[in-house]
């Protein structure tokens, strides 16, 4: 008879059990299985969102290249058909004809035409909405991908220095050309002239020619705009410091120093001129008509007439042209180029340099400052007359029509050193190149340098183009010449100047 009161005997299975469930609650494998089950719904949900956002980025790319290729296609001049037609077939031809939002706007300005256009595409999602998406954007809404592009061909607002090497050197032949180099850069810079200013460019393509030996001459009525030691009239050239070569800008309100008429060797612009000719073939301060800088023009006839003009004689600073190169698209001078008569510069243009950034969406329109910069050398060194020969009016005529050999043989006493000094050495000039070069790239000017000095291998010229080559904005705005293409070096500045383009 069993005891009520007893417990029952454990059979030997439910033992068995019990010590495998106590085994089991002691065993700690497999404890990490619960805390993946718990993370692998949100890395699904992660994973399945970043398929739906590859998706969506796949999709705003094709239409962006869509709508960029529309635009580029409607703003090329060359193409006849109708702008907006042009968009709305290249939409239709990708399967996008429903995606362009609103009607392309197309403003033709004188020679150029801008295309805009827009586009949006929605893209279902099949994670992100079904998870994080529902309480950002609600249910069953899909990604909306938006496309905008702005293209240009043409110019807008554009102002140009031609900054142009008229150095001794310029004189030489280049190989079996026949041709002088200054004789193949003026006709480069005519048809560079002619292709700015084609008829659709008018009062929007500013052109300034920048003439540069050891000096630039800036003639009277920009010199009369600045505040100078005005000693004479022979020529109009004035004396920077280094600070000034750290900036694009000129100080208006500072004083500058006048260069005085001298000559300090006796070789003109032949070379085979000698001692025996007194008058100044090659000043330090170039003082020719022609020799002058042309501001601000449109009128091609009176550029090309100018550079025709143009002669090789003096030495070569190429920090001086670049000085005045960037300086004529600096903002600074707009109160000297505004205050000077119509007749030195053209009216259309008598509120430049414009500023370098103005924003779309402020109704302005923003302008292009582009350097185009020649040289066929580099910096050579240059001297001044000590200030006690230069002091009165009588010294400053008598160097203004003696050249300083020519005087040294039939009148001074002494040896050169007596009477002048170096104001520079060509490594001061190199340094301030390179301060120049860096001060206009800073503001927003474009520049282009040729090295008309292809056909030289030595070390010096190697030296030279090197300069020239760090100047250009970039290593694809060098170009390294003999001289004998510089047409079509010319020919492809113009055409990037006006090229087709996208804006936005």
């Amino acid at each position: 008879m069993i005891d009520p009161a007893r417990p029952p005997r454990q059979t030997s299975m439910t033992r068995l059990l019990r010590g495998r469930l106590n085994a089991f609650a002691r065993d700690e494998d497999g404890a990490l299985i619960a805390l993946t089950l718990i993370l692998l719904i949100p890395m699904i949900v992660l994973g399945g969102m970043a398929v739906d956002l590859m998706r969506f980025e796949s999709r705003r790319s094709e239409l962006q290249n869509v709508t960029d290729q529309a635009v580029l296609a409607a703003a090329n001049l060359k193409q006849q058909l109708d702008p907006s037609d042009l968009i709305y077939d290249y939409f239709a031809k990708a399967g996008a004809a429903a995606n362009l939002s609103d009607a392309p706007r197309v403003t033709p300005v004188g020679g150029s035409r801008e295309v805009e256009a827009s586009g949006h595409v929605d893209v279902p999602t099949y994670f992100f909405n079904r998870t994080l998406g529902r309480y950002v954007f609600g249910d069953d809404n899909p990604l909306r991908a938006t496309s905008v592009s702005t293209a240009i061909e043409g110019v807008t607002e554009t102002e140009v220095s031609l900054v142009l090497d008229i150095s001794g050197s310029m004189y030489e032949v280049v190989g079996n050309t026949g041709k002088r180099r200054i004789q193949l850069l003026q006709t480069a810079a005519n048809q560079f002239v002619d292709d700015l200013l084609s008829a659709g460019n008018s009062n929007r393509m500013s052109v300034s020619i920048v003439p540069y030996s050891e000096q630039v001459n800036i003639g009277p009525d920009l010199f009369d705009q600045l505040n100078t030691n005005h000693r004479h009239d022979y020529s109009h050239c004035v004396e920077f410091d280094t600070t000034d070569y750290a900036s694009a800008s000129i100080d208006l309100a500072k004083t500058y120093d006048q260069t005085e008429p001298i000559q300090t060797n006796s070789y003109g612009f032949l070379y085979d001129r000698d001692r025996n000719n007194r008058n100044l073939d090659q000043p330090v301060c170039p003082r020719f008509d022609a020799e002058r800088v042309t501001l601000f023009s449109q009128n091609a006839t009176a550029l090309k007439t100018q550079i025709n003009a143009l002669q090789p004689r003096g030495g070569t600073s190429i920090f001086q042209g670049l000085k005045w190169g960037a300086a004529l698209l600096d903002p600074s001078m707009r109160p000297a180029i505004a205050a000077l008569p119509d007749t030195a510069r053209d009216p259309a243009f008598a509120n430049r340099p414009n500023d370098y950034d103005v924003s779309r969406n402020s109704g302005e329109t923003a302008t292009a400052k582009y350097l185009i910069l020649v040289t066929d050398g580099e910096n050579s060194q240059s001297q001044r007359l000590f200030p006690r020969w230069k002091d009165t009016p009588s010294e400053l005529e008598y160097f203004a029509y003696h050249n300083l050999p020519y005087a040294l043989e039939y009148r001074l006493e002494g040896n050169a050193s007596n009477y002048v000094y170096q104001k520079y050495s060509a490594s001061d000039a190199v340094a301030w190149m390179r301060s120049m070069c860096d001060a206009a790239k800073d503001a927003g000017i474009k520049i282009y340098a040729i090295s008309v000095t292809g056909e030289d291998n030595s070390s010096t010229a190697e030296a030279g183009r090197t300069e020239m080559r760090n100047c250009a904005t970039e290593p694809s705005l060098f170009f390294k010449s003999t001289g004998a293409n510089l047409d079509a070096i010319f020919e492809q500045i113009s055409s990037q100047i006006t090229a087709l383009r996208l804006t936005q």
